[in-house]
């Protein structure tokens, strides 16, 4: 009986020792997977901290070093390295190869749902290589059909409105924004010519920074939009407060304001003296011209471009050289412009009926047309106003021979009759 006893006990042993090798058996396959789950979460791990260090040595401009980066986080982040590999080619005139990562992104299945920001950042940049709208137009279409994206992209659906020159589009959506950006949405509005607008915007701008050399651009611009609303009042204390900070305020060498005139009419003294005087009655002929800010703030209007948002190029440069340009030229033509007929007056209704009259023949060849105009005012004495108010019918017999194109005597005479009857 004592031999069964231990002969059970020794099978119940082995038994039980064979059954906890087979669980361990079982169990072997499962951990050696949590095993390299672990090593692979690790891994992944490295890569995400390898992808923000590649991020700050693009934003530091180590293009290189951060594209060998972003081609091993691709494993993990494949998308958001694509593109920011095409961003450092592009930032190093490598067109081929920024070509290459980019429409990798932009022709990847489904990248504008499940990577929205990177497909419209993909196509700002393939625009500003190709030129071609079409890339443009897919972050607007976005913009459109989908209401909830994030900050990032409704500041990148704004600067595509501002480069398609839709300026008031641009502010609606920045001002969908969780924290508007105030300094931009004020410059939208000083492009668009709403000042009163704009003067809101500057000072939240001005009051949300802390910046002092920030601030100190911002109180320049406000000068700037007091000039073009031509509120001297404002204009006094904002230059009063430029005054104070003469010592370290450099913002008006940064953002020059140019002044434009007609060099051969006036000297610069004579200018200067009309053009304070900002009366209603000022010359046609000379312009006060004030170059604006054009969007050069890389804080607020370029975004970072290591997040694959909008670089810093020359389109802007581009603009205001364009903007100078037309001003010059606008210079030379406004001399040989038939605007200058009624300001051959002083009296309003000299000056209403000179305007009417020239308005009236204004198509075909400008010089024929100022000649024609001043053959009609020369045909009034030189006196529309007392011409057409005193007139009698006889004197209507000085206008035969007149014509303009298909505008003859027997109209003019018809206008100075009508006329009559609307002065008296």
């Amino acid at each position: 009986m004592k031999r069964i006893f231990i002969i059970c006990s020794l099978f119940i042993f082995v038994f039980n020792s064979y059954a906890k090798n087979q669980n361990d058996n079982d169990s072997y396959p499962e951990i050696v997977y949590k095993y390299k789950k672990l090593k692979k979460n690790h891994e992944n791990m490295t890569l995400q901290v390898d992808f923000n260090k590649a991020v700050l040595l693009l934003e530091k401009e180590k293009y290189e070093e951060a594209i060998s980066i972003f081609k091993r986080t691709a494993q993990i982040n494949q998308i958001p390295s694509f593109l920011n590999i095409g961003i450092a080619y592009y930032k190093l005139n490598n067109t081929h190869n920024a070509l290459l990562y980019l429409n990798k992104v932009y022709n990847y299945t489904d990248t504008k749902f499940t990577h929205t920001f990177s497909y419209m950042a993909a196509s700002y940049y393939l625009y500003n290589i190709s030129k071609d709208v079409k890339y443009l137009d897919g972050i607007i279409e976005i913009g459109k059909k989908n209401k909830k994206v994030s900050e990032h992209s409704k500041r990148m659906i704004a600067d595509t409105y501002i480069i398609l020159k839709e300026y008031s589009k641009a502010i609606k959506i920045l001002n969908t924004m969780d924290s508007p950006l105030n300094l931009k949405i004020a410059m939208l509005y000083l492009k668009i010519k709403n000042y009163a607008k704009a003067e809101l915007f500057l000072q939240r701008a001005f009051s949300d920074t802390v910046n002092l050399a920030k601030k100190n651009k911002i109180l320049w611009l406000m000068v700037f939009r007091d000039l073009k609303s031509n509120e001297l009042d404002k204009l006094k204390d904002h230059l009063e407060k430029v005054i104070k900070k003469k010592n370290v305020f450099s913002a008006h060498l940064e953002l020059p304001i140019k002044m434009f005139f007609n060099k051969n009419k006036y000297s610069t003294k004579e200018y200067l003296s009309s053009i304070n005087k900002f009366s209603k009655d000022r010359m046609i002929d000379y312009i006060m011209y004030f170059s604006p800010f054009i969007f050069s703030d890389n804080e607020e209007v370029i975004y970072d471009s290591a997040k694959g948002f909008i670089f810093n190029s020359t389109q802007n440069l581009e603009s205001l050289e364009e903007m100078l340009e037309y001003n010059i030229n606008f210079l030379n033509v406004i001399k040989d412009d038939p605007i200058q007929i009624p300001h051959l007056f002083t009296k309003k209704e000299d000056i209403e009926i000179a305007g009417f009259l020239t308005a009236t023949i204004a198509w075909g060849n400008r010089t024929m047309i100022i000649n024609n105009a001043l053959r009609m005012m020369e045909l009034m004495d030189h006196a529309p106003y007392e011409f057409i108010k005193n007139h009698q019918e006889s004197d209507l017999k000085s206008l035969q021979g007149f014509v303009h194109r298909t505008f003859n005597s027997r109209d003019l005479q018809y206008f100075i009759t009508s006329l009559k009857h609307l002065y008296n």
